[in-house]
């Protein structure tokens, strides 16, 4: 008869086979390595050697050079191609350039106005009037605005009617928002 403490035995053998054959199959090995990885190691190359006269003669052409003048540039960095006008290939005469750069100044874009939508508008009788409430969205904001407040960080509301909104910005450019 086959006892619980048996079974653990066999248990414990079995597991400390399964570990040693496992740390036999890829333990390291002390055998020597074959020569086609022998030969494909490398070794540094020697390093010649360098006298002390050699060194001196470096740091006096480094010193010369470092305490001498850099000659001034004859080159213009803000304009492209070379210096020489290029001979024509007709006649050999050369061809005229103009000396007079050409000067194209862009005019300062604006930034695209953020893409607001007019998602409603509320109106509530007050004593003095209809007062009307703007429900905005943009910018992952839902915005609920009278006139005088801002929407974002840009605009300003100017007027609320009853189917649209006009926003002007800083620079008094204007934007109407209207419902679809």
């Amino acid at each position: 008869m086959i006892t619980k403490t048996t079974v653990n035995a066999l248990k414990a053998l079995v597991a400390g086979g399964g570990v040693a054959a496992t740390w036999f199959a890829v333990g390291p090995t002390h055998a020597t390595p074959p020569a086609s990885v022998a030969s494909s190691i490398q070794r540094p190359a020697a390093t010649p050697e360098i006298t002390a006269e050699e060194l001196n003669t470096q740091a006096t052409k480094l010193r010369d050079h470092l305490n001498g003048q850099l000659s001034p540039s004859k080159r213009n960095p803000f304009r492209f191609g070379s210096a020489k006008a290029p001979a024509s290939h007709a006649g050999g005469a050369r061809a005229e350039r103009s000396t007079t750069p050409a000067i194209t100044l862009a005019m300062p874009v604006a930034p695209p106005p953020p893409s607001y939508t007019l998602a409603g508008i509320a109106e509530r009788n007050e004593p003095d009037g209809r007062k009307r409430t703007a429900v905005i969205s943009g910018e992952g904001q839902l915005y609920l605005v009278t006139e005088g407040q801002t929407v974002g960080s840009r605009y300003t509301v100017v007027r609320v009617d009853a189917e649209a909104v006009l926003l002007r910005d800083q620079s008094g450019a204007e934007l109407t928002l209207a419902l679809r």
